[in-house]
């Protein structure tokens, strides 16, 4: 079963899920028939939880959150290519997905931010606390690529502590970073969203590469010349409990030729990486930075992947 709580409209007559902020989220089961096929079905809150719980082998959940122009298709293919990845490097919990109204479009990147913030307090509400509420215990993860860590970070900012009208109590295990669309600027020590994230997570790691395109153009061309954390990394000034880690001698490895490097892979190709699921898996573990075996101290950032 893959398992998706959703905040875009439906359209009920065509069975379809479109791009406008939905009024309510859908919890959504798909079971799957084939590779290629699957059936969808729409079920209660509570029978969601129970459903991503009943998988989570060791009492931990793994959310991915996913950036601008992504269908639901899009987000369900990723959702695969995580699972398998985590698999194969040893998690055994479940990993379920935030589906966000996208457009799909290039040229839609304002829109798609409007929406991100729009549904951000639901990505917490609806997802991050149902499963605290329902298992207090559990270790929930997040992992939010490009324009879904602008999402999560403004979710988390937004919900408040109790008795605030939108709140949780509990907090996330591991946050972790990939090709992240946000300003670095605003995630140095004592800003509001690096004190919201030290405050809500026990760890944020961000992963980044220098080669990354896609934020390279989003910074010069529509982000008024800021630096992508995704693209620049946060270092030399890492709020405490965060961990800067540069990708990208492990990018020229893991994507050796040139014709392959286009714009969308250099921003992409992560998930394709099996060092990159071994490093997430062990950060999602709990082992300390220093220690973990994939990686090793590096001049550009705090830390590096091993490109061999």
């Amino acid at each position: 079963m893959d398992y998706i709580y959703s905040r875009r409209t439906y359209d009920a007559s065509a069975k379809t899920f479109g791009v406008n902020v939905a009024t309510h989220t859908r919890y959504l089961q798909f079971e799957r028939q084939s590779s290629s096929k699957s059936v969808r079905t729409e079920i209660s809150a509570e029978s969601w939880a129970r459903g991503v719980f009943g998988q989570a082998q060791t009492g931990e959940v793994l959310i991915y959150v996913h950036g601008y122009r992504n269908s639901q298709k899009d987000v369900r293919a990723r959702l695969d290519l995580i699972q398998k990845g985590v698999a194969k490097q040893g998690f055994k919990g479940a990993v379920v997905a935030f589906d966000w109204p996208s457009n799909g479009e290039k040229s839609q990147y304002r829109t798609d931010q409007k929406k991100a913030h729009a549904v951000a307090p639901h990505f917490v509400l609806d997802g991050v606390k149902l499963l605290l509420d329902v298992k207090p215990s559990a270790r929930i993860h997040v992992i939010a690529h490009s324009m879904g860590a602008y999402l999560a970070t403004t979710g988390l900012g937004v919900v408040g502590d109790p008795p605030a009208p939108m709140s949780m109590t509990g907090k996330l295990s591991q946050m972790l970073f990939v090709a992240a669309d946000v300003d670095r600027n605003e995630l140095m020590p004592g800003t509001r969203n690096a004190m919201t994230l030290q405050k809500r997570c026990e760890r944020v790691t961000n992963y980044y590469s220098s080669e990354d395109r896609a934020l390279h153009a989003s910074g010069q061309s529509v982000n008024w010349f800021t630096k992508r954390s995704g693209h620049a990394g946060l270092s030399p000034a890492l709020p405490n409990g965060f961990q800067d880690v540069s990708c990208t001698d492990r990018y020229f490895v893991a994507v050796p030729k040139q014709s392959d490097r286009w714009d969308a892979k250099t921003h992409n190709w992560y998930f394709d990486d099996s060092r990159f699921y071994a490093d997430i898996v062990a950060t999602m573990s709990g082992t300390a930075a220093k220690a973990m075996q994939t990686r090793q101290p590096h001049t550009e950032g705090d830390q590096r992947i091993l490109p061999t």
